[in-house]
């Protein structure tokens, strides 16, 4: 398993979940599962296997062995079978702040109780990971399409920082832009 030269550790777990260093089998589904939710995504197209190959090859794992990355990916594994991906991306070092990517497969992100579970989950071991490498600010940037989505930040004591009124046009409907942020 490939290891992540600026964490302390290769996996880090709650109770429910743990994550690893974004695995070379996990790329696929993961593809699919951004694919089929592009919507929630910064993403415009659908990305194709060869797309999704290059950028594992050519950016993940070429982050994983830098001081400072620009980011850091997990799968995020139920009994080491991967149902989601996330982590630090964006990451500012100067500023000691980054923002979190989370995604989990279809299924589980359509049920609001598993996604609040998984994602609330999520956060505990993002948030101890963020204070590991020396962040002192984590942050979400989400287009508001679905309140359930916002409810875990809640729970874990983000804020509402920003709100971009009418910022984005999705399913040709003007959306806003959401960012909850939690100081360290």
């Amino acid at each position: 398993m490939s290891r992540i030269k600026i964490l302390k550790k290769n996996n880090y777990s709650t109770n429910e979940i743990s994550v690893c260093c974004l695995r070379y089998e996990d790329i696929m589904p993961i593809r699919d599962w951004r694919n089929s939710q592009i919507k929630f995504l910064r993403q415009t197209k659908n990305i194709t296997k060869i797309e999704q190959e290059n950028y594992y090859k050519n950016v993940v794992t070429k982050e994983h062995s830098k001081v400072n990355p620009d980011q850091i990916l997990f799968s995020i594994l139920k009994k080491s079978v991967c149902i989601g991906y996330g982590g630090l991306v964006h990451i500012d070092w100067d500023n000691k702040n980054s923002e979190i990517s989370f995604l989990l497969k279809p299924e589980l992100y359509g049920n609001k109780d598993s996604y609040s579970k998984y994602f609330c989950e999520f956060l505990n071991l993002i948030e101890k990971i963020s204070k590991e490498i020396g962040l002192h600010k984590i942050y979400t940037f989400g287009f508001d399409i679905e309140e359930f989505r916002f409810s875990p930040l809640k729970k874990k004591n983000f804020l509402l920082e920003v709100k971009l009124k009418k910022h984005v046009l999705i399913e040709k409907k003007l959306k806003d832009i959401l960012v909850y942020s939690k100081i360290l």
